[in-house]
């Protein structure tokens, strides 16, 4: 991405100075610099009107076929700067989907985080430190963001939607920690998920509790316990 966009300000650098200099050119030829000017742009966008004024001297020809040259090298790289930066962009995308597809096929016996508000970033920040597998799903695209720009596994989608559960790999968890804001919401996703298997879930602790203790508590129950705000 950063070769793509030095490439665009090469070119249009390039571009500016071809123009620039080319209208001096002209006006040193004679001509004025409204003439110059428009004499450049049809010169170097091809559009095909006649010259301003007779370009009749071997110089005068000689000059304008190198603002030809110049002008339109300079157009194409900064055109095909641009390109670079979406084909890229669309690259980067699809590996890192493709990347995210792999790791959340491979997970097992790991932790899907279902919301990345307050309470889900503590959670995850102590899965990550104590190096446990975890997914996180999230409909809102900005802490999905979030969440990738830390190096979480992520999952775009609505926790109540059952297939989103299962792409999560819900049949292959250990804990399913549905820390949403609505407690109905909680409360739906964690039927949800004991549809497919027993398995401990938690829901949001009341503010007192010490987070390390509800750590303590995800991974030591053997039946499903439910937190209540």
């Amino acid at each position: 991405m950063q070769s793509s966009l030095k490439r665009i300000i090469i070119g249009a650098s390039f571009f500016l100075a071809t123009v620039v200099g080319a209208t001096i050119g002209y006006m040193a030829y004679g001509w004025s610099f409204l003439d110059a000017v428009y004499m450049v742009i049809i010169t170097i966008f091809g559009v095909g009107f006649g010259e301003v004024k007779p370009i009749n001297t071997p110089s005068l020809r000689a000059f304008t076929m190198l603002v030809i040259v110049c002008g339109t090298t300079s157009a194409v790289y900064v055109v095909g700067g641009f390109f670079q930066m979406l084909t890229e962009g669309e690259i980067n995308r699809a590996f890192s989907d493709r990347r995210m597809n792999k790791e959340m096929e491979s997970l097992e016996n790991h932790v899907i985080i279902c919301g990345f508000g307050r309470i889900g970033r503590i959670i995850t920040t102590k899965l990550a430190k104590t190096a446990q597998s975890f997914i996180i799903v999230d409909n809102n695209p900005d802490r999905i963001r979030l969440a990738q720009e830390k190096g979480y596994i992520t999952l775009n989608g609505n926790a109540t939607d059952e297939s989103i559960l299962q792409k999560a790999g819900i049949d292959k968890a250990r804990v399913l920690a549905t820390v949403l804001p609505d407690d109905a919401l909680n409360v739906f996703i964690s039927n949800v998920g004991a549809m497919f298997l027993i398995l401990p879930v938690v829901m949001p602790c009341v503010e007192k509790c010490a987070i390390g203790g509800l750590l303590g508590r995800i991974f030591t129950q053997k039946k499903v316990e439910l937190f209540w705000n």
